[in-house]
């Protein structure tokens, strides 16, 4: 008899955003709203990754830079922050250059770390249909660590 191996989906529909010169994919069923808004500075000795409070119609919304703050400032500003709905009810809002566009994604082999203001398991390599490279945020990964710090 020949057991038979469940295979683990690895194509999906992503919003592709530019982020500070690089592409990220954030899976479709996570993204909770797209808006350009007001961010708070970023918090006093807060981890590299937290850039400041967002206010989105549902409520605020933790901003992270995937690839730390590129000028830390100390007055408001006017950001794209995409919001992402982690498994829990909880909204974060992703800080990125625009709004982007729906493509399907395929996940790569995990690689070398991407970011060195984030965790590493939050972000792994993938490819569009039409061949970009991207960096595809892994939305479990994102939950876990911040369940951990709780």
């Amino acid at each position: 008899m020949v057991d038979v191996v469940p295979m683990q989906v690895t194509h999906f529909s992503a919003l592709v955003v530019p982020v500070q010169g690089r592409l990220v994919a954030i899976p479709q069923a996570a993204v909770a709203g797209i808006a350009t808004l007001s961010s708070t500075p970023p918090l006093p000795l807060a981890q590299p990754w937290v850039g400041g409070v967002v206010q989105f119609p549902q409520g605020p919304c933790l901003l992270i830079e995937l690839f730390g703050s590129e000028a830390p400032t100390l007055v408001q500003r006017s950001v794209t922050a995409i919001a992402v709905a982690l498994p829990g009810s909880v909204v974060l809002a992703l800080c990125a250059d625009g709004a982007g566009q729906l493509e399907q994604v395929s996940l790569l082999p995990p690689a070398g770390r991407a970011s060195v203001a984030c965790p590493a398991s939050w972000l792994r390599p993938g490819r569009t249909a039409n061949g970009r490279d991207v960096l595809v945020l892994q939305i479990e990964a994102l939950a876990h660590s911040l369940r951990e710090a709780a």
